[in-house]
């Protein structure tokens, strides 16, 4: 079943237990405490309402309303309001149309109101396909409405399974119980947030009589409970009409004139209408007059650059990134500036290399006084917005507020991709889904899978067993070609190795950390959807990066903080097909992660951040220029290591350590032969460290990175 889960930009409950924040200072002393029940309500007098006396179908189509009473709220007696409801079966197409109108007021000082239409299908449980809602606040009676609080939402629900009410459908749902003989209802509840309720279900408990209306009534009572509600009691009479509704926090009452009092006194409900509200929030089709894309960027933990089925990769299946791949440009030799999580990270915000931001190893913060690409982006008009993963400290930042950036829709759960990275594109389809158009945006999304390959790692030592392994010993992937190869390496490059691993236990790791990039190209998928489903995915320049790679067990290696390329390089993907190549995999260029801000800011017509150290991609990508950059450089392990790699060969050098390691990246991929005292390679060896100095003079480093030596030893 796919959901469509967007932002919460409102509180509403139909059926709930809250409708505002609960503020229960004015209690009413003859209810508090008490279960509400059919007899207290009679003796309180709010069963004195008129009741409908037409014929009711509920199969058929109708309309009802329903006083609503909400004991414990504002002075007794006078939190209250209507719910109306319409239903309308659509001829010969199997589905049902309802209209929601509901008011509250409290203390005849305002009123909340909201209008929501809902198409569903006919069937016992009205199971939801779309809606949309208006909302509005109200003054006092005649003072107009309250100014910038109209909210409009809507909702896309595919749903492959029956058994799916939502908030507002569920009292015809009950109806209906009655005139189809049906005892119990077991489903899933979608509340007007299309959060998922599980185990909810309704009863027939018992037949009784209560007191309404003037009148003495048989009824049927049936029982709703369920996740994330309080439990109500619904009474049907012999028509299958509702009469009245109880749960903890809110009661209603069947009144055919309780509509008509309300807009009697609050001639702006008529005024509240969904095309109204969602024509002002951008929403049906509206054409902003900047014409500047959207820009999207998805980011992903510890990917490294081969694991996408576009480049090759037969031992996993990426089919949204393949298809992101597919309109756009794919840049396979894209290199972290460092490889480990937060000065990646903090590279992202701020476009510097991790010694000129202060973040050169996890744990640090971003020194103070730097932009970040939220201040550029926001100050050029966009709305900037946050989701996912962080990982890395930022001067005046505090709880979900990052510097630059208008929202932060969450910030993941740490540790945890799997569940995790669900909630991040969640929130991110939400925000695409019900934004203010009036101006583009930047958001990047960011997921933390396949992160969770190092717990994985940190639970598969030496006396663990796994029961799972024997289920798929034969879709283990093989080892790569440079597993067995082992280099005497500078002392400061500390590489993880598992050296208690058998080879079936490295291939099963290998195997894991696949399932987890699927994961996270799941997730992908979800964002990139809703894209397109909001009609604005031609004009979004979307890119994918990732923070850094995986061992991968090459050279017998795992997770990252080194310079071999299993580690250090990423994946890279720019799409933009109105201007950029589709379809198109570059394996010449270098790029570095540091490219990302440049290139958003450049299609922005943004002001880069002081001192960027990265390229933009936009002409490379659009086919108008050949080549990037010469050379490109990575930092890494507490500002201790160099990577340099030119077109053909690649240099690592740590400080105060004379063994370098240098490759022929053209005959030798996978970095087997260590040529650095080969004197046949002097010469190249010599041209890649004024490459490193070239990079490192044009550095602004922060006060504790000392100078990095770039002379031979």
């Amino acid at each position: 079943m796919d959901r469509r889960v967007f932002v919460k930009q409102f509180s509403l409950t139909v059926l709930g237990t809250a409708l505002l924040p609960m503020g229960l200072s004015a209690k009413n002393k003859n209810l508090w405490g008490k279960k509400i029940t059919p007899q207290i309500l009679f003796d309180e007098g709010k069963l004195d309402v008129i009741l409908p006396e037409e014929a009711f179908n509920p199969m058929g189509n109708w309309e009802q309303s329903w006083r609503i009473w909400m004991p414990f709220r504002g002075k007794p007696g006078e939190a209250s309001g209507y719910l109306s409801v319409t239903r309308n079966v659509a001829d010969h197409s199997g589905k049902v149309e309802y209209g929601v109108e509901q008011a509250i007021s409290e203390n005849k000082q305002w009123m909340h109101l909201t209008k929501v239409a809902i198409k569903a299908r006919n069937n016992q449980y009205g199971t939801p396909l779309n809606w949309e809602a208006a909302t509005e606040y109200i003054k006092a009676p005649g003072k107009g409405f309250k100014e910038d609080v109209g909210v409009y939402q809507s909702s896309n629900l595919t749903n492959e399974k029956e058994d799916i009410c939502l908030n507002f459908t569920l009292l015809d749902t009950v109806q209906r119980m009655k005139m189809e003989g049906v005892k119990e209802l077991n489903f899933t509840l979608f509340d007007e947030l299309d959060k998922e309720k599980k185990n909810h279900s309704i009863r027939y408990k018992e037949d009784t009589t209560i007191q309404i209306g003037g009148k003495t009534v048989e009824v049927h009572c049936y029982e709703q409970i369920g996740e994330g509600m309080l439990p109500w009691m619904y009474y049907v009479d012999a028509n299958g009409r509702l009469l009245l509704a109880i749960n903890g926090m809110r009661v209603l009452i069947a009144d055919v004139e309780c509509k008509s009092k309300y807009q009697a006194s609050y001639p702006e409900i008529g005024e509240v209408s969904i095309e109204k509200r969602a024509a002002q929030s951008g929403r049906k089709g509206e054409i902003r007059k900047d014409k500047r894309p959207n820009i999207l960027f998805l980011s992903t933990d510890q990917q490294t650059w081969n694991t996408l089925s576009a480049l090759g990769n037969k031992h996993l299946n990426t089919p949204n990134l393949d298809r992101l791949a597919g309109k756009g440009v794919t840049f396979s030799q894209c290199y972290s500036p460092n490889p480990v999580c937060s000065p990646t990270r903090a590279s992202w915000i701020t476009g510097l290399a991790s010694s000129e931001h202060g973040v050169i190893k996890n744990g640090r913060s971003i020194i103070s006084g730097l932009k970040t690409v939220g201040h550029s982006l926001r100050d050029a008009g966009y709305e900037t917005v946050f989701a996912g993963k962080l990982h890395v400290g930022i001067p005046d930042s505090y709880g979900e507020k990052i510097p630059g950036f208008d929202k932060v829709l969450c910030m993941g759960i740490g540790g945890k991709g799997t569940l995790g990275d669900q909630a991040v594109s969640s929130v991110a389809v939400g925000y695409l889904q019900n934004r203010d158009r009036s101006k583009p945006f930047y958001l990047t999304v960011n997921f933390l899978q396949p992160h969770d390959i190092c717990n994985w790692i940190k639970r598969h030592n030496k006396n663990h067993k796994d029961r799972h392994l024997d289920s798929v010993l034969n879709e283990l992937p093989p080892l790569p070609e440079n597993f067995n190869v082992i280099l005497e390496e500078p002392l400061k490059m500390k590489v993880p190795r598992k050296r208690e691993w058998t080879e079936t236990d490295w291939r099963y790791y290998l195997w894991a950390y696949y399932r987890m990039v699927e994961e996270v190209d799941a997730e992908i998928g979800r964002v990139l959807q809703a894209l397109e489903e909001t009609g604005e995915a031609d004009n979004t320049l979307v890119l994918f990066n990732s923070d850094h790679g995986e061992g991968s067990a090459s050279h017998q290696s795992v997770t990252k903080n080194y310079l071999y390329d299993e580690a250090c390089r990423v994946p890279m993907i720019v799409s933009y097909p109105k201007e950029l190549r589709s379809g198109v995999i570059d394996h010449e260029n270098l790029l570095s992660c540091l490219d990302i801000v440049p290139t958003v800011c450049d299609f922005a017509g943004a002001k880069l951040p002081e001192n960027c150290s990265g390229i933009s991609m936009r002409k490379l990508a659009a086919g108008k220029k050949r080549k990037l950059r010469d050379f490109v450089v990575s930092e890494v392990n507490n500002d201790n290591g160099r990577m340099v790699r030119s077109e053909d060969f690649k240099l690592i050098v740590y400080r105060n350590d004379s063994n370098h390691l240098f490759f022929d990246m053209k005959n030798d991929p996978g970095e087997t032969i260590n040529l650095a005292r080969d004197s046949k390679y002097n010469q190249q060896v010599k041209e890649h460290f004024t490459m490193l100095e070239q990079w490192e003079s044009k550095l602004r480093k922060a006060s504790f990175c000392k100078p990095f030596n770039t002379k031979i030893s």
